[in-house]
């Protein structure tokens, strides 16, 4: 007769009918995929948290920028669109800025406003 292994066990008939019937654990195989995938999500989710951070910390320092260059009072609005943003960090250029001031002063022809 079939013995079982030490990782199998019998299900009791009075829960699964009349038949015994045996749940196995998952195999390592199963073990090793589940532990990849949750890995590969990790990391995942780890690239594009670096993204976002990156994307406020390069934000903060724009808005800062301006605030200095114009000397406005108030600092500015600042989003910076497009993903991910670190490549466009790398390549020194940001795509698509967009940046709300107000009250910006505009002296004569020491401070053009562009």
């Amino acid at each position: 007769m079939h013995q079982p292994h030490r990782d199998e066990e019998y299900a009791d008939e009075a829960h699964y009918g009349d038949s015994s019937t045996y749940v196995s654990p998952p195999t390592r195989t199963r073990r090793r995929m589940f532990i990849a995938a949750a890995s590969l999500l990790a990391v995942l989710v780890g690239g594009v948290a670096v993204d976002r951070i990156a994307a406020a910390r390069a934000e903060s320092r724009t808005a800062e920028a301006f605030q200095d260059g114009m000397g406005t009072a108030e600092r500015p609005s600042v989003h910076v669109s497009g993903f991910p943003v670190l490549s466009q960090l790398a390549a020194g250029s940001l795509d698509h800025v967009d940046l709300t001031a107000h009250d910006i002063p505009a002296d004569g022809t020491t401070r053009p406003l562009r």
